[in-house]
Protein backbone atom coordinates (compact mmCIF):
# COMPACT_ATOMS: atom_id res chain seq x y z
CA UNK A 1 0.00 0.00 0.00
CA UNK A 2 2.80 2.41 0.90
CA UNK A 3 4.69 1.76 -2.35
CA UNK A 4 1.57 2.53 -4.37
CA UNK A 5 0.81 5.62 -2.27
CA UNK A 6 4.29 7.07 -2.85
CA UNK A 7 4.08 6.84 -6.64
CA UNK A 8 0.50 8.13 -6.53
CA UNK A 9 1.55 11.12 -4.39
CA UNK A 10 4.42 11.84 -6.77
CA UNK A 11 2.06 11.92 -9.76
CA UNK A 12 -0.33 14.12 -7.75
CA UNK A 13 2.38 16.66 -6.88
CA UNK A 14 3.70 16.65 -10.46
CA UNK A 15 0.17 17.49 -11.66
CA UNK A 16 -0.06 20.35 -9.13
CA UNK A 17 3.37 21.64 -10.17
CA UNK A 18 2.42 21.61 -13.85
CA UNK A 19 -0.92 23.34 -13.26
CA UNK A 20 0.67 25.99 -11.01
CA UNK A 21 3.35 26.47 -13.67
CA UNK A 22 0.72 27.08 -16.36
CA UNK A 23 -1.11 29.48 -14.03
CA UNK A 24 2.16 31.34 -13.57
CA UNK A 25 2.60 31.63 -17.34
CA UNK A 26 -0.97 32.88 -17.65
CA UNK A 27 -0.23 35.61 -15.10
CA UNK A 28 -2.96 34.43 -12.71
CA UNK A 29 -0.58 33.74 -9.82
CA UNK A 30 -0.77 37.40 -8.76
CA UNK A 31 -4.53 37.11 -8.26
CA UNK A 32 -4.18 33.85 -6.30
CA UNK A 33 -1.50 35.29 -4.03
Amino acid sequence: MLRYGVSDLRAFFEMIFVSSNSLNKAGLSHEIQ
